[in-house]
Protein backbone atom coordinates (compact mmCIF):
# COMPACT_ATOMS: atom_id res chain seq x y z
CA UNK A 1 0.00 0.00 0.00
CA UNK A 2 2.91 2.61 0.96
CA UNK A 3 4.62 1.31 -2.11
CA UNK A 4 1.11 2.26 -4.46
CA UNK A 5 0.95 5.31 -2.47
CA UNK A 6 4.90 6.69 -3.42
CA UNK A 7 4.74 5.72 -6.50
CA UNK A 8 1.34 7.99 -7.17
CA UNK A 9 3.10 10.68 -5.40
CA UNK A 10 6.23 10.43 -7.97
CA UNK A 11 3.51 9.87 -11.16
CA UNK A 12 2.00 13.14 -9.94
CA UNK A 13 5.56 15.48 -8.76
CA UNK A 14 6.50 14.37 -12.46
CA UNK A 15 3.19 15.04 -13.96
CA UNK A 16 3.39 18.77 -11.77
CA UNK A 17 7.16 19.18 -13.08
CA UNK A 18 6.03 18.76 -17.12
CA UNK A 19 2.84 20.78 -16.33
CA UNK A 20 4.97 24.16 -14.77
CA UNK A 21 7.77 23.75 -17.84
CA UNK A 22 4.41 23.70 -20.48
CA UNK A 23 3.45 26.84 -18.54
CA UNK A 24 6.76 28.48 -18.32
CA UNK A 25 7.16 28.19 -22.17
CA UNK A 26 3.60 29.39 -22.76
CA UNK A 27 4.25 32.43 -20.37
CA UNK A 28 7.26 33.75 -22.21
CA UNK A 29 5.93 32.77 -25.57
CA UNK A 30 3.05 34.70 -24.45
CA UNK A 31 4.58 37.77 -22.96
CA UNK A 32 7.22 37.80 -26.11
CA UNK A 33 4.69 37.64 -28.92
CA UNK A 34 2.04 39.87 -27.53
CA UNK A 35 4.70 42.90 -27.67
CA UNK A 36 6.59 44.00 -30.61
CA UNK A 37 8.95 41.87 -31.28
CA UNK A 38 11.63 39.85 -33.64
CA UNK A 39 9.88 37.78 -34.93
CA UNK A 40 6.11 39.37 -35.29
CA UNK A 41 7.27 43.53 -35.89
CA UNK A 42 3.94 44.93 -34.23
CA UNK A 43 3.64 41.99 -32.05
CA UNK A 44 -0.16 39.46 -31.60
CA UNK A 45 -2.09 42.04 -29.74
CA UNK A 46 -4.58 39.65 -28.41
CA UNK A 47 -2.23 37.17 -26.69
CA UNK A 48 -1.79 40.93 -24.30
CA UNK A 49 -4.73 39.31 -22.69
CA UNK A 50 -4.08 36.55 -21.41
CA UNK A 51 -0.12 36.59 -20.72
CA UNK A 52 -0.68 36.15 -16.60
CA UNK A 53 -2.93 32.95 -17.39
CA UNK A 54 0.50 30.36 -17.42
CA UNK A 55 1.88 32.45 -14.52
CA UNK A 56 -1.05 31.73 -12.52
CA UNK A 57 -1.27 28.29 -13.15
CA UNK A 58 2.60 28.12 -11.80
CA UNK A 59 2.49 29.54 -9.30
CA UNK A 60 -0.77 27.37 -7.79
CA UNK A 61 1.48 24.52 -8.52
CA UNK A 62 4.84 25.12 -7.19
CA UNK A 63 6.13 24.81 -4.00
CA UNK A 64 6.45 28.02 -1.92
CA UNK A 65 10.45 26.73 -1.93
CA UNK A 66 10.94 26.64 -5.65
CA UNK A 67 8.63 29.12 -6.92
CA UNK A 68 10.83 32.33 -6.80
CA UNK A 69 13.20 30.64 -8.59
CA UNK A 70 10.90 29.94 -11.04
CA UNK A 71 9.66 33.55 -11.02
CA UNK A 72 13.37 34.89 -11.54
CA UNK A 73 14.03 32.69 -14.32
CA UNK A 74 10.83 33.65 -16.48
CA UNK A 75 11.43 37.49 -15.63
CA UNK A 76 15.07 37.07 -16.78
CA UNK A 77 14.48 34.90 -20.06
CA UNK A 78 11.14 36.86 -21.19
CA UNK A 79 12.99 40.39 -20.96
CA UNK A 80 16.15 38.99 -22.99
CA UNK A 81 13.59 38.28 -25.77
CA UNK A 82 11.96 41.39 -25.28
CA UNK A 83 14.96 43.43 -24.96
CA UNK A 84 17.63 41.65 -26.62
CA UNK A 85 18.27 45.19 -28.76
CA UNK A 86 20.14 46.46 -25.73
CA UNK A 87 22.99 44.49 -26.55
CA UNK A 88 23.62 46.43 -29.49
CA UNK A 89 24.61 49.26 -27.79
CA UNK A 90 26.94 47.50 -24.92
CA UNK A 91 25.73 44.16 -23.38
CA UNK A 92 26.84 46.17 -20.25
CA UNK A 93 23.29 47.68 -20.18
CA UNK A 94 21.62 44.35 -21.02
CA UNK A 95 22.94 42.73 -17.89
CA UNK A 96 21.29 45.04 -14.90
CA UNK A 97 17.87 44.78 -16.65
CA UNK A 98 18.06 41.16 -16.59
CA UNK A 99 19.06 41.23 -12.92
CA UNK A 100 16.68 43.55 -12.16
CA UNK A 101 13.79 41.18 -13.50
CA UNK A 102 15.11 38.26 -12.30
CA UNK A 103 14.81 39.75 -8.74
CA UNK A 104 11.67 41.54 -9.59
CA UNK A 105 9.68 38.53 -10.90
CA UNK A 106 11.22 36.53 -8.31
CA UNK A 107 9.85 38.29 -5.99
CA UNK A 108 6.15 39.03 -7.40
CA UNK A 109 5.75 35.22 -8.05
CA UNK A 110 6.96 34.72 -4.47
CA UNK A 111 3.97 37.14 -3.03
CA UNK A 112 1.89 35.64 -5.75
CA UNK A 113 2.21 32.40 -4.09
CA UNK A 114 1.71 33.55 -0.64
CA UNK A 115 -1.12 34.99 -1.47
CA UNK A 116 -2.39 31.89 -2.82
CA UNK A 117 -1.48 30.72 0.76
CA UNK A 118 -2.84 33.47 2.79
CA UNK A 119 -6.34 33.92 0.83
CA UNK A 120 -8.70 30.61 1.26
CA UNK A 121 -11.33 31.98 -1.28
CA UNK A 122 -10.98 33.85 -4.07
CA UNK A 123 -7.44 34.99 -4.08
CA UNK A 124 -7.57 35.72 -7.86
CA UNK A 125 -8.46 39.27 -7.39
CA UNK A 126 -6.24 39.81 -5.11
CA UNK A 127 -3.18 38.89 -7.49
CA UNK A 128 -4.67 40.33 -9.91
CA UNK A 129 -4.23 43.67 -7.89
CA UNK A 130 -0.30 42.39 -6.90
CA UNK A 131 0.26 41.79 -10.69
CA UNK A 132 -1.54 45.54 -11.53
CA UNK A 133 0.92 47.03 -8.55
CA UNK A 134 4.28 45.70 -9.68
CA UNK A 135 3.34 46.61 -13.02
CA UNK A 136 3.20 49.94 -12.44
CA UNK A 137 5.72 50.23 -9.80
CA UNK A 138 8.47 49.07 -12.75
CA UNK A 139 8.12 52.39 -14.19
CA UNK A 140 8.93 54.52 -11.49
CA UNK A 141 11.70 56.05 -9.79
CA UNK A 142 15.48 56.09 -11.78
CA UNK A 143 15.49 52.32 -13.22
CA UNK A 144 11.80 52.64 -14.02
CA UNK A 145 11.69 51.08 -17.75
CA UNK A 146 7.84 50.90 -18.77
CA UNK A 147 8.99 48.68 -22.27
CA UNK A 148 6.77 45.25 -21.05
CA UNK A 149 3.90 46.59 -19.38
CA UNK A 150 0.60 44.54 -20.41
CA UNK A 151 -1.39 47.52 -21.53
CA UNK A 152 0.91 48.38 -24.35
CA UNK A 153 0.21 45.11 -26.13
CA UNK A 154 -2.43 47.09 -27.46
CA UNK A 155 -1.68 50.23 -28.89
CA UNK A 156 -2.56 49.96 -32.36
CA UNK A 157 -6.21 49.36 -31.45
CA UNK A 158 -7.43 53.25 -31.23
CA UNK A 159 -11.17 51.99 -30.14
CA UNK A 160 -10.06 50.25 -27.32
CA UNK A 161 -7.35 52.28 -25.85
CA UNK A 162 -9.83 55.66 -25.69
CA UNK A 163 -10.72 55.00 -22.09
CA UNK A 164 -6.96 55.79 -21.39
CA UNK A 165 -7.77 59.64 -22.03
CA UNK A 166 -9.97 58.78 -18.12
CA UNK A 167 -7.92 56.22 -16.62
CA UNK A 168 -4.55 56.27 -18.04
CA UNK A 169 -2.45 53.25 -19.15
CA UNK A 170 -2.45 52.23 -15.56
CA UNK A 171 -6.43 52.35 -15.08
CA UNK A 172 -6.37 50.17 -18.85
CA UNK A 173 -3.78 47.99 -17.90
CA UNK A 174 -6.23 46.53 -14.88
CA UNK A 175 -8.80 45.89 -17.25
CA UNK A 176 -6.33 43.78 -20.05
CA UNK A 177 -4.56 41.70 -16.75
CA UNK A 178 -7.91 41.03 -15.37
CA UNK A 179 -9.00 38.33 -18.01
CA UNK A 180 -5.98 36.32 -17.24
CA UNK A 181 -6.98 36.12 -13.65
CA UNK A 182 -10.64 35.62 -14.37
CA UNK A 183 -10.19 32.57 -16.51
CA UNK A 184 -7.86 31.19 -13.83
CA UNK A 185 -9.85 31.12 -11.55
CA UNK A 186 -12.56 29.64 -13.59
CA UNK A 187 -9.90 27.30 -14.79
CA UNK A 188 -8.57 26.36 -11.26
CA UNK A 189 -12.36 25.93 -9.50
CA UNK A 190 -14.04 24.10 -11.64
CA UNK A 191 -10.80 21.88 -12.02
CA UNK A 192 -10.45 21.49 -8.20
CA UNK A 193 -14.76 21.13 -7.61
CA UNK A 194 -14.50 17.98 -10.20
CA UNK A 195 -11.52 16.27 -8.04
CA UNK A 196 -13.39 16.96 -4.47
CA UNK A 197 -16.82 15.42 -6.48
CA UNK A 198 -15.02 12.67 -7.69
CA UNK A 199 -13.31 11.63 -4.34
CA UNK A 200 -16.59 12.03 -2.48
CA UNK A 201 -18.08 9.66 -4.70
CA UNK A 202 -15.03 7.19 -4.79
CA UNK A 203 -14.34 7.23 -1.88
CA UNK A 204 -17.92 7.19 -0.17
CA UNK A 205 -17.93 3.41 0.69
CA UNK A 206 -15.00 3.82 3.55
CA UNK A 207 -16.92 6.26 5.36
CA UNK A 208 -19.63 5.50 7.30
CA UNK A 209 -21.47 7.17 10.60
CA UNK A 210 -20.11 10.00 12.04
CA UNK A 211 -17.16 9.60 10.37
CA UNK A 212 -19.17 9.99 7.32
CA UNK A 213 -20.77 13.24 8.91
CA UNK A 214 -17.87 14.62 8.98
CA UNK A 215 -16.08 13.91 5.84
CA UNK A 216 -19.38 15.33 3.97
CA UNK A 217 -18.89 18.40 5.63
CA UNK A 218 -15.31 18.88 5.34
CA UNK A 219 -15.56 18.52 1.81
CA UNK A 220 -18.64 20.82 1.39
CA UNK A 221 -16.87 23.50 2.84
CA UNK A 222 -14.47 23.20 0.07
CA UNK A 223 -16.27 23.16 -2.41
CA UNK A 224 -18.10 26.28 -1.12
CA UNK A 225 -15.00 27.79 -1.04
CA UNK A 226 -14.03 27.10 -4.58
CA UNK A 227 -17.87 28.75 -5.35
CA UNK A 228 -17.89 30.43 -9.13
CA UNK A 229 -20.71 33.30 -8.27
CA UNK A 230 -17.94 36.10 -7.18
CA UNK A 231 -16.05 34.82 -10.25
CA UNK A 232 -18.73 34.40 -13.09
CA UNK A 233 -19.87 37.89 -11.53
CA UNK A 234 -16.32 39.76 -12.02
CA UNK A 235 -16.29 37.68 -15.62
CA UNK A 236 -19.79 39.54 -16.48
CA UNK A 237 -18.63 42.88 -15.42
CA UNK A 238 -15.67 42.76 -17.51
CA UNK A 239 -17.41 41.85 -20.52
CA UNK A 240 -20.08 44.76 -19.89
CA UNK A 241 -16.61 46.94 -19.09
CA UNK A 242 -15.43 46.02 -22.48
CA UNK A 243 -18.29 46.41 -24.69
CA UNK A 244 -18.60 49.83 -23.24
CA UNK A 245 -14.98 50.71 -23.65
CA UNK A 246 -15.20 49.51 -27.86
CA UNK A 247 -18.58 51.72 -27.87
CA UNK A 248 -17.05 54.85 -26.09
CA UNK A 249 -13.33 54.90 -27.84
CA UNK A 250 -15.93 54.29 -31.63
CA UNK A 251 -17.94 57.39 -30.12
CA UNK A 252 -15.20 59.69 -29.27
CA UNK A 253 -13.35 59.08 -32.58
CA UNK A 254 -16.33 59.25 -34.57
CA UNK A 255 -17.58 62.12 -32.66
CA UNK A 256 -14.62 64.59 -32.01
CA UNK A 257 -12.71 63.48 -35.17
CA UNK A 258 -15.76 64.61 -37.40
CA UNK A 259 -15.28 68.09 -35.37
CA UNK A 260 -11.50 68.59 -36.03
CA UNK A 261 -12.11 67.35 -40.04
CA UNK A 262 -15.09 70.35 -40.05
CA UNK A 263 -12.64 73.25 -38.46
CA UNK A 264 -15.05 73.26 -35.54
CA UNK A 265 -13.50 73.93 -31.88
CA UNK A 266 -15.88 72.08 -30.00
CA UNK A 267 -14.78 70.04 -27.48
CA UNK A 268 -11.79 68.63 -28.77
CA UNK A 269 -9.90 72.28 -28.50
CA UNK A 270 -9.40 72.41 -32.18
CA UNK A 271 -9.71 75.92 -33.42
CA UNK A 272 -9.76 74.90 -37.45
CA UNK A 273 -5.64 76.08 -37.49
CA UNK A 274 -2.63 73.68 -38.01
CA UNK A 275 0.73 73.81 -38.45
CA UNK A 276 2.80 72.07 -40.68
CA UNK A 277 5.95 70.12 -39.42
CA UNK A 278 8.57 68.07 -41.51
CA UNK A 279 10.43 65.35 -39.31
CA UNK A 280 13.59 64.33 -40.66
CA UNK A 281 14.94 60.90 -40.38
CA UNK A 282 18.42 60.51 -41.37
CA UNK A 283 19.27 57.22 -40.57
CA UNK A 284 22.91 57.41 -39.25
CA UNK A 285 25.05 55.65 -37.66
CA UNK A 286 25.34 56.20 -33.74
CA UNK A 287 28.66 54.79 -33.39
CA UNK A 288 30.80 56.43 -35.85
CA UNK A 289 32.75 59.11 -34.44
CA UNK A 290 34.30 62.33 -35.45
CA UNK A 291 34.12 65.41 -37.33
CA UNK A 292 34.40 64.31 -40.56
CA UNK A 293 31.23 62.18 -39.62
CA UNK A 294 29.82 65.19 -37.90
CA UNK A 295 29.26 67.12 -41.38
CA UNK A 296 28.58 64.45 -43.34
CA UNK A 297 25.82 64.04 -40.77
CA UNK A 298 24.96 68.00 -41.08
CA UNK A 299 24.98 67.71 -44.80
CA UNK A 300 21.96 64.96 -44.53
CA UNK A 301 20.13 66.45 -42.57
CA UNK A 302 20.44 69.80 -44.44
CA UNK A 303 20.06 68.11 -47.83
CA UNK A 304 16.38 66.22 -46.67
CA UNK A 305 14.99 69.97 -45.25
CA UNK A 306 15.90 71.59 -48.44
CA UNK A 307 14.12 68.31 -49.91
CA UNK A 308 11.00 68.62 -47.68
CA UNK A 309 10.82 72.57 -48.32
CA UNK A 310 11.03 72.20 -52.17
CA UNK A 311 8.04 69.98 -51.97
CA UNK A 312 6.02 72.29 -49.28
CA UNK A 313 7.69 75.47 -48.75
CA UNK A 314 4.78 76.78 -46.53
CA UNK A 315 6.39 74.38 -43.77
CA UNK A 316 6.21 76.43 -40.12
CA UNK A 317 8.51 73.49 -38.31
CA UNK A 318 11.59 71.74 -38.71
CA UNK A 319 12.35 68.34 -36.24
CA UNK A 320 15.61 67.10 -36.49
CA UNK A 321 16.55 63.52 -34.23
CA UNK A 322 17.86 63.41 -30.94
CA UNK A 323 21.84 64.02 -30.67
CA UNK A 324 21.45 65.02 -35.00
CA UNK A 325 23.86 67.76 -34.23
CA UNK A 326 26.81 66.20 -32.20
CA UNK A 327 29.10 68.89 -31.54
CA UNK A 328 27.76 71.11 -28.58
CA UNK A 329 26.22 74.19 -30.65
CA UNK A 330 26.63 76.99 -28.06
CA UNK A 331 29.65 75.74 -26.40
CA UNK A 332 32.00 75.29 -30.03
CA UNK A 333 30.47 78.70 -31.16
CA UNK A 334 31.53 80.54 -28.16
CA UNK A 335 34.51 79.28 -26.73
CA UNK A 336 35.84 78.78 -30.81
CA UNK A 337 38.13 76.17 -29.11
CA UNK A 338 38.04 73.98 -31.91
CA UNK A 339 38.51 75.17 -35.26
CA UNK A 340 36.79 72.41 -37.40
CA UNK A 341 33.96 72.39 -35.05
CA UNK A 342 32.76 75.52 -34.77
CA UNK A 343 33.12 76.45 -38.88
CA UNK A 344 30.60 72.99 -38.86
CA UNK A 345 28.83 74.97 -35.76
CA UNK A 346 28.56 78.43 -37.83
CA UNK A 347 27.72 77.27 -41.08
CA UNK A 348 24.59 74.79 -39.59
CA UNK A 349 23.84 78.16 -38.02
CA UNK A 350 23.93 79.98 -41.50
CA UNK A 351 21.73 77.54 -43.19
CA UNK A 352 19.09 77.68 -40.47
CA UNK A 353 19.05 81.66 -39.88
CA UNK A 354 18.24 81.68 -44.40
CA UNK A 355 15.24 79.22 -43.93
CA UNK A 356 11.94 79.96 -42.78
CA UNK A 357 10.83 77.65 -40.79
CA UNK A 358 11.56 77.01 -36.48
CA UNK A 359 14.02 74.03 -36.37
CA UNK A 360 14.25 71.84 -33.28
CA UNK A 361 17.04 70.04 -33.15
CA UNK A 362 18.76 67.85 -30.40
CA UNK A 363 21.86 68.17 -29.49
CA UNK A 364 24.19 68.24 -26.70
CA UNK A 365 24.30 71.38 -24.14
CA UNK A 366 27.04 72.13 -22.20
CA UNK A 367 27.03 74.36 -19.09
CA UNK A 368 29.93 76.95 -18.59
CA UNK A 369 31.52 77.68 -15.09
CA UNK A 370 31.87 81.49 -15.38
CA UNK A 371 35.28 81.74 -13.46
CA UNK A 372 36.88 78.70 -15.70
CA UNK A 373 35.10 78.65 -18.54
CA UNK A 374 35.17 75.11 -18.71
CA UNK A 375 32.34 72.98 -19.08
CA UNK A 376 30.71 71.47 -15.63
CA UNK A 377 27.59 69.99 -16.96
CA UNK A 378 26.67 68.49 -20.08
CA UNK A 379 23.00 68.02 -20.73
CA UNK A 380 21.02 65.83 -23.69
CA UNK A 381 18.81 68.90 -25.18
CA UNK A 382 16.07 69.56 -27.55
CA UNK A 383 16.75 73.74 -29.00
CA UNK A 384 14.63 75.73 -30.50
CA UNK A 385 15.51 78.21 -33.48
CA UNK A 386 13.57 80.59 -34.82
CA UNK A 387 15.57 82.07 -37.59
CA UNK A 388 16.15 85.82 -36.97
CA UNK A 389 15.33 85.96 -33.87
CA UNK A 390 17.95 83.97 -31.58
CA UNK A 391 20.45 81.76 -34.29
CA UNK A 392 22.82 83.94 -35.20
CA UNK A 393 24.26 84.80 -32.60
CA UNK A 394 22.80 81.28 -31.17
CA UNK A 395 20.77 82.01 -27.92
CA UNK A 396 18.35 78.82 -28.56
CA UNK A 397 15.66 78.16 -26.51
CA UNK A 398 16.36 74.94 -24.89
CA UNK A 399 14.42 71.88 -22.96
CA UNK A 400 16.91 69.77 -21.11
CA UNK A 401 16.35 66.09 -20.94
CA UNK A 402 14.71 65.11 -17.19
CA UNK A 403 14.59 61.79 -17.26
CA UNK A 404 18.00 60.49 -18.44
CA UNK A 405 18.68 56.38 -19.52
CA UNK A 406 19.84 54.96 -16.10
CA UNK A 407 23.30 53.23 -16.21
CA UNK A 408 24.25 54.43 -19.67
CA UNK A 409 23.43 57.84 -19.68
CA UNK A 410 23.48 58.49 -15.92
CA UNK A 411 24.10 56.76 -12.42
CA UNK A 412 23.32 58.79 -9.02
CA UNK A 413 24.77 56.54 -6.63
CA UNK A 414 28.46 57.01 -6.94
CA UNK A 415 28.68 57.88 -3.57
CA UNK A 416 27.79 54.73 -2.50
CA UNK A 417 28.91 52.81 -5.21
CA UNK A 418 32.49 53.67 -6.12
CA UNK A 419 33.17 50.79 -7.55
CA UNK A 420 30.53 49.92 -9.46
CA UNK A 421 30.50 53.75 -10.64
CA UNK A 422 33.78 53.44 -12.10
CA UNK A 423 32.92 50.22 -13.78
CA UNK A 424 30.47 52.04 -15.59
CA UNK A 425 33.00 55.16 -16.65
CA UNK A 426 34.91 52.35 -18.32
CA UNK A 427 31.64 51.35 -20.34
CA UNK A 428 30.07 54.94 -20.79
CA UNK A 429 31.85 58.25 -21.05
CA UNK A 430 29.25 60.24 -22.25
CA UNK A 431 27.63 60.65 -19.00
CA UNK A 432 24.64 63.71 -18.63
CA UNK A 433 23.17 66.06 -16.16
CA UNK A 434 19.36 65.61 -15.46
CA UNK A 435 17.39 68.96 -16.51
CA UNK A 436 14.58 70.11 -14.09
CA UNK A 437 12.13 72.31 -16.31
CA UNK A 438 9.34 71.33 -17.49
CA UNK A 439 9.78 73.13 -20.82
CA UNK A 440 7.13 74.27 -23.14
CA UNK A 441 7.83 76.36 -26.44
CA UNK A 442 5.14 78.73 -28.00
CA UNK A 443 4.84 79.58 -31.84
CA UNK A 444 2.21 82.56 -32.11
CA UNK A 445 -1.16 79.97 -30.38
CA UNK A 446 1.09 77.04 -31.21
CA UNK A 447 2.11 75.71 -27.68
CA UNK A 448 4.45 72.49 -27.75
CA UNK A 449 7.03 70.57 -25.78
CA UNK A 450 9.85 68.26 -26.73
CA UNK A 451 10.07 64.64 -25.26
CA UNK A 452 13.76 63.27 -25.53
CA UNK A 453 14.36 60.15 -26.53
CA UNK A 454 12.32 57.29 -23.97
CA UNK A 455 10.67 60.03 -22.18
CA UNK A 456 7.59 59.96 -24.37
CA UNK A 457 7.47 56.52 -22.57
CA UNK A 458 6.91 57.86 -18.96
CA UNK A 459 3.26 58.95 -17.98
CA UNK A 460 4.12 61.37 -15.68
CA UNK A 461 6.78 63.67 -17.90
CA UNK A 462 4.09 64.20 -20.46
CA UNK A 463 1.00 64.94 -18.15
CA UNK A 464 2.94 67.85 -16.57
CA UNK A 465 4.42 68.99 -19.76
CA UNK A 466 0.33 69.54 -20.46
CA UNK A 467 -0.12 71.02 -17.36
CA UNK A 468 2.40 73.62 -17.70
CA UNK A 469 0.61 74.60 -21.48
CA UNK A 470 2.24 72.06 -24.01
CA UNK A 471 -0.47 71.35 -26.30
CA UNK A 472 1.33 68.81 -29.00
CA UNK A 473 4.37 66.94 -28.04
CA UNK A 474 7.61 66.58 -29.91
CA UNK A 475 10.18 63.31 -29.68
CA UNK A 476 13.38 63.53 -30.91
CA UNK A 477 14.84 59.80 -30.24
CA UNK A 478 17.51 58.13 -31.78
CA UNK A 479 16.91 53.95 -31.30
CA UNK A 480 19.43 52.76 -34.48
CA UNK A 481 22.02 51.75 -32.28
CA UNK A 482 19.29 48.95 -31.50
CA UNK A 483 19.34 47.89 -35.44
CA UNK A 484 16.19 46.85 -34.26
CA UNK A 485 12.68 47.37 -35.45
CA UNK A 486 11.19 45.72 -32.53
CA UNK A 487 12.81 48.04 -30.45
CA UNK A 488 11.57 51.21 -32.37
CA UNK A 489 7.76 49.95 -32.70
CA UNK A 490 8.02 49.25 -28.22
CA UNK A 491 8.80 52.35 -28.08
CA UNK A 492 6.59 53.56 -30.34
CA UNK A 493 3.53 51.69 -28.40
CA UNK A 494 4.40 53.71 -25.37
CA UNK A 495 4.20 57.19 -27.30
CA UNK A 496 0.53 56.82 -28.71
CA UNK A 497 -1.04 55.92 -25.17
CA UNK A 498 0.90 59.73 -24.21
CA UNK A 499 -1.47 61.14 -26.83
CA UNK A 500 -4.54 59.66 -25.80
CA UNK A 501 -4.07 60.15 -22.35
CA UNK A 502 -3.72 64.38 -22.56
CA UNK A 503 -6.06 63.93 -25.76
CA UNK A 504 -3.32 65.98 -27.64
CA UNK A 505 -1.44 65.50 -30.89
CA UNK A 506 2.51 63.60 -31.12
CA UNK A 507 5.19 63.97 -33.78
CA UNK A 508 8.21 61.88 -33.44
CA UNK A 509 11.36 62.38 -35.25
CA UNK A 510 14.14 59.94 -34.70
CA UNK A 511 16.95 58.63 -36.30
CA UNK A 512 16.16 55.52 -38.06
CA UNK A 513 12.57 54.89 -36.54
CA UNK A 514 9.40 55.22 -36.14
CA UNK A 515 8.97 58.58 -37.30
CA UNK A 516 5.32 59.49 -37.37
CA UNK A 517 2.65 61.84 -37.02
CA UNK A 518 0.20 60.45 -34.27
CA UNK A 519 -3.48 62.40 -33.86
CA UNK A 520 -4.96 62.81 -29.98
CA UNK A 521 -6.54 59.21 -30.73
CA UNK A 522 -3.33 57.38 -30.92
CA UNK A 523 -4.16 56.92 -34.50
CA UNK A 524 -0.93 56.84 -37.34
CA UNK A 525 -1.86 59.15 -39.57
CA UNK A 526 1.75 59.14 -41.01
CA UNK A 527 5.15 57.14 -40.80
CA UNK A 528 8.09 57.03 -42.26
CA UNK A 529 9.93 53.46 -42.91
CA UNK A 530 12.41 52.24 -40.95
CA UNK A 531 16.37 52.67 -41.36
CA UNK A 532 16.56 54.64 -44.35
CA UNK A 533 16.98 58.17 -45.01
CA UNK A 534 14.01 60.21 -45.36
CA UNK A 535 11.28 63.10 -44.28
CA UNK A 536 7.86 63.39 -43.77
CA UNK A 537 5.46 66.25 -43.52
CA UNK A 538 1.90 66.31 -42.27
CA UNK A 539 -0.17 69.06 -40.40
CA UNK A 540 -1.03 68.74 -37.06
CA UNK A 541 -3.90 70.46 -35.08
CA UNK A 542 -3.10 73.86 -32.90
CA UNK A 543 -4.83 72.81 -29.62
CA UNK A 544 -6.63 75.47 -27.32
CA UNK A 545 -4.25 76.60 -24.16
CA UNK A 546 -7.40 76.68 -22.46
CA UNK A 547 -8.90 73.45 -23.70
CA UNK A 548 -10.39 71.72 -21.03
CA UNK A 549 -7.89 68.71 -19.39
CA UNK A 550 -8.74 64.94 -19.37
CA UNK A 551 -9.63 62.81 -16.60
CA UNK A 552 -6.55 61.69 -16.63
CA UNK A 553 -4.42 64.62 -16.92
CA UNK A 554 -6.29 66.11 -13.86
CA UNK A 555 -5.78 63.32 -11.79
CA UNK A 556 -3.14 61.33 -13.02
CA UNK A 557 -1.80 57.54 -12.63
CA UNK A 558 -4.60 57.32 -9.36
CA UNK A 559 -4.86 53.74 -11.06
CA UNK A 560 -1.46 52.76 -10.92
CA UNK A 561 -1.01 54.01 -6.77
CA UNK A 562 -4.51 52.83 -6.37
CA UNK A 563 -3.29 49.16 -6.95
CA UNK A 564 -0.62 49.83 -4.81
CA UNK A 565 -2.05 50.87 -1.80
CA UNK A 566 -5.34 48.27 -2.18
CA UNK A 567 -2.88 45.27 -2.59
CA UNK A 568 -0.85 46.36 0.35
CA UNK A 569 -4.02 47.02 2.35
CA UNK A 570 -5.45 44.08 1.71
CA UNK A 571 -2.71 41.84 2.27
CA UNK A 572 -1.67 43.36 5.55
CA UNK A 573 -5.45 42.67 6.47
CA UNK A 574 -5.63 39.14 5.82
CA UNK A 575 -2.15 38.97 7.49
CA UNK A 576 -3.62 40.39 10.41
CA UNK A 577 -6.86 38.34 10.36
CA UNK A 578 -4.47 34.65 9.95
CA UNK A 579 -2.14 35.70 12.88
CA UNK A 580 -4.84 36.41 15.63
CA UNK A 581 -6.80 33.21 14.45
CA UNK A 582 -3.59 31.33 14.81
CA UNK A 583 -3.00 32.90 18.47
CA UNK A 584 -6.68 31.85 19.03
CA UNK A 585 -6.15 28.13 18.22
CA UNK A 586 -2.11 27.92 20.04
CA UNK A 587 -4.74 29.15 23.28
CA UNK A 588 -7.37 26.87 22.79
CA UNK A 589 -5.02 24.10 22.57
CA UNK A 590 -3.09 24.60 25.55
CA UNK A 591 -6.67 24.70 27.60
Amino acid sequence: MKKNNKARTKRAKSKDSVFIIFCFITAVLLFVLSNPNFLITKGISILGWFIYLPVLLIVRKSRLRTVWLTGGLYGALSYFLLAYWLKNYDPFCLYPVLIFYFVALALLFLLLKLTDMLFVRDAWIIQWLIICAYEYLKTIGFLGFSYGVTAYTQWNHPAIIQVSSLIGVYGFNLLVIFPSCVIYAIFRKLKERKQIIYMMETDNNFYECKTHVNYVSEYDKKLKQLGLKLTMFGAAVWVCVFVIIIIYGKTVIKREGALIGGNTSGNTGSNGKAVKIALIQNNEDPFEDGVNVYRKNIQKLMALTDNALELTPDIDFVVWPETAVVPSIEYQYYTHKDESRFKLVKSLLEYIDSRNPVFVIGNGVKSLDKESGKPVEKYNSALVFTPGKNVLPPHPEVYNKIHLVPVSEYFPYEEYFPRLSSLIMKHETNMWTPGSEYTVFTKDSFNYSALVCFEDTFTDIARKMYLNGSRCFINLSNDSWSKSEACQYQHLANAVFRSVENRVPSVRSTASGQSCIINQFGQIEKMAPSFCETYIVGEVPVISSDRKATLYTRYGDVFGYGAVFLALALLIMRLIIVIIIAIKNKIKSKK
